[in-house]
């Protein structure tokens, strides 16, 4: 940014606050914190008017600084883009909030969306991965999460908040879909397509797939050679 403006309040724990609940997205509670620090640096003794109008400049570029960071294009939202110039001509300490609360709600939204947009493409590459890797045992929470470079935790809740399902079933749906495949286009035997659809097992791969399908995997794949066309 081109303004690097420090006010004395910038260690100011009121000064965080404000910046903390604009990291969580949450307008409400910024707006209360705003009014705090906003009060607070008033009635500090022998404030002056620029004071304040430094304190909403720093604001702003740290504000902007976040979003920033967060790849949000924020010449797409910036009116007026010579903030530091608009603010020092304000007489009125409600404007500038209201236009640092408007620029801040813009922001918000824009983090947001990008965020979203990020956390599904993460969650494609997690797929992806899951069907690449479909035939290796070893398939699990902490490889996948550890392919995306996200921790197991974080990872975990992500992909059953994206997909509804969490992250052990949806590998072990994605194995019986294969095997469904693989049993109704080749002649290859219940243990090999065990083998190549990661189960440790061909005695746990039946018992996983009926419990899914209702029919052990020969009895699918007779059932799928008489079935009309584009019935499984």
């Amino acid at each position: 940014f081109r303004f690097k403006h420090y006010s004395i309040y910038s260690e100011d724990v009121m000064f965080s606050r404000v910046l903390g609940r604009f990291q969580d997205g949450d307008l409400a509670m910024m707006t209360v914190r705003l009014q705090e620090l906003v009060e607070s640096v008033r009635h500090r003794p022998g404030v002056s008017r620029t004071a304040i109008k430094r304190t909403f400049i720093e604001l702003a570029v740290n504000i902007l600084r976040i979003a920033s960071n967060a790849d949000v294009d924020v010449d797409a939202v910036l009116e007026p883009t010579d903030f530091y110039s608009w603010i020092l001509k304000q007489n009125h300490t409600e404007v500038m909030t209201d236009w640092l609360l408007d620029l801040s709600g813009k922001l918000m939204v824009l983090m947001e969306h990008h965020q979203e947009a990020e956390e599904k493409e993460v969650i494609k590459q997690a797929c992806d991965h899951i069907d690449e890797q479909i035939g290796e045992t070893s398939l699990s929470l902490q490889t996948v999460s550890g392919a995306v470079g996200l921790s197991p935790a974080y990872f975990s809740q992500l992909f059953k908040n994206e997909k509804g399902i969490n992250l052990s079933s949806y590998i072990t749906e994605r194995r019986i879909e294969r095997a469904k495949d693989l049993l109704r286009t080749t002649e290859r035997k219940a243990e090999d397509i065990a083998r190549q659809t990661g189960f440790a097992s061909a005695t746990y791969f039946g018992r996983v797939f009926k419990k899914s399908t209702g029919m052990t995997p020969n009895g699918y794949r007779r059932q799928s050679r008489h079935a009309p066309a584009g019935e499984n």
